[in-house]
C-alpha cells in the first residue's frame, strides 16, 4: 500500500509540473526531464509542455532556456534562438544561457553573436575555460591565428586537462604552417586524454599526408574507439591506396559501402583501383554510383568514360566525356579524350 502511494504521488507531482502548476521558480527547475535523451516521439510534447508552463509564467527564463534545447533537439534552430534570447533578456548574468545562445549563434554563423555571448560569459566567469575556448574557435573559424591563440592560451591557463583546447591549437599552429608544432599538439591531447577520438583521426591524417607510416598506429587507436568510424576508414583507405596498397585498401573502402553504400569518395576510389588493376566493369559500377550519388561529379564521369574506351564501346565512352565538359568546360583531359574518339 505504501508503494502504491508513494508512486501516485510521485506521479501527481510529475503532472503538476508539466502542467505548470508549480509558480515557484525554483521548482520549476527541478522538472525530472531529461531533454537530452528525448527522442523524436517526446519532443512534441515536450515543447507543448514547456509552452504551457511559459503561457502561465512567461517571466520565467529557466521554462525559455528548456524549451530552446527541445527545439534545438528537434533542429528548430530559429526558434531555439528565439527563446535564448528571451531567457538573456530575463536573466543575463547566467553563464549557462550565454554559453548555450553562444553555441547556437555559431551554428547558424551569426559569428558577432556568438562572440557577444562568449564575452559576456568570460566577464561573468573568468574562471571556466568553456567561452575562452570557443572564443578560439571561432577566431580560427575566421582565419585570424593570432587573436585565436590569446583565447587558447587563456583556456589553457585554466584547465590543462582539456584535450580540445590542444587540438585546436594544433589548428592554429596548421593555420601558421607550423605542421611540427601543430602534430606536437595533437599528441599532447591524446596523451591529456586517451580516448580523444578526434585528436587520433587529426594524427593519422596528418601523418598520411606524408605517407608515414606512423599514421596507421593512430587510425588502430582511432578505430579501438570508434571501430565503424567512416572518416577513419577512408583516410586509411586513402593511405593504402596512395602506398599502392590496393588489396587492403579495398577492404577500408569496402567497409565503408556496408555501412553507407552510396559513400561518394569511397565508390570513387573502388572505381579508381578497378581502373588500374584492369577490372574496368567493376570500375564502371562504382564510378556510375559514385555519380549516382552527386550527379554533378564530374570526376567519375571522366572515370567511366576511361573504362568504356579501354573495353571497346566508344559512343559510351564519348557520351561520358562529353557529360565532364557540360559540367566543366575548361576540362583539358576531358577534350584530349573526347579529340581521340573523333
Amino acid at each position: 500500500m505504501r508503494k502504491t502511494f508513494l508512486l501516485i504521488s510521485a506521479l501527481l507531482a510529475f503532472a503538476l509540473i508539466i502542467n505548470g502548476g508549480c509558480n515557484n521558480k525554483a521548482n520549476d527547475k527541478e522538472q525530472i526531464i531529461d531533454i537530452e535523451t528525448a527522442d523524436e516521439s517526446t519532443v512534441d510534447s515536450l515543447v507543448l509542455a514547456f509552452t504551457e508552463q511559459i503561457l502561465k509564467n512567461p517571466d520565467n527564463d529557466d521554462l525559455y532556456y528548456k524549451r530552446a534545447k527541445v527545439y534545438l533537439k528537434n533542429e528548430k534552430v530559429m526558434l531555439a534562438i528565439a527563446d535564448m534570447e528571451k531567457a538573456v533578456e530575463l536573466e543575463s548574468e547566467i553563464v549557462e544561457y550565454q554559453n548555450f545562445l553562444g553555441d547556437i549563434y555559431f551554428q547558424v554563423t551569426n559569428v558577432q553573436g556568438a562572440i557577444d555571448a562568449y564575452l559576456a560569459s568570460t566577464a561573468l566567469n573568468p574562471s571556466h575555460e568553456y567561452a575562452f575556448l570557443q572564443l578560439g574557435k571561432i577566431y580560427l573559424y575566421r582565419a585570424e591565428p593570432k587573436i585565436a591563440i590569446g583565447y587558447l592560451n587563456e583556456a589553457l591557463k585554466i584547465n590543462k586537462y582539456t584535450p580540445e583546447i590542444f587540438s585546436n591549437k594544433a589548428l592554429y599552429y596548421l593555420q601558421m604552417n607550423d605542421t611540427v608544432r601543430a602534430i606536437s599538439n595533437l599528441k599532447t591531447a591524446v596523451d591529456v586524454d586517451p580516448d580523444y577520438l578526434n585528436g587520433y583521426i587529426d594524427l593519422g591524417y596528418l601523418y598520411a599526408l606524408d605517407l608515414d607510416k606512423r599514421a596507421l598506429l593512430y587510425f588502430e587507436n582511432a578505430l579501438r574507439i570508434e571501430p565503424q568510424n567512416m572518416q577513419v576508414l577512408y583516410n586509411r583507405g586513402k593511405y593504402y591506396q596512395d602506398m599502392a596498397q590496393f588489396e587492403l585498401a579495398i577492404i577500408d573502402y569496402e567497409s565503408i559501402l556496408k555501412i553507407y553504400p552510396d559513400h561518394k569518395s569511397a565508390n570513387y576510389n573502388l572505381g579508381y583501383i578497378n581502373y588500374l588493376m584492369g577490372n574496368f566493369e567493376l570500375a564502371i559500377q562504382f564510378f556510375s554510383t559514385a555519380s549516382f550519388s552527386n550527379p554533378n561529379y564530374s570526376a567519375a564521369y571522366y572515370g567511366i568514360g576511361l573504362c568504356y574506351k579501354e573495353i571497346g564501346k566508344q559512343e559510351l565512352a564519348k557520351e561520358n566525356f562529353e557529360k565532364v565538359l557540360s559540367l566543366e568546360p575548361e576540362d583539358e583531359l576531358a577534350q584530349i579524350e573526347l579529340n581521340k574518339l573523333r
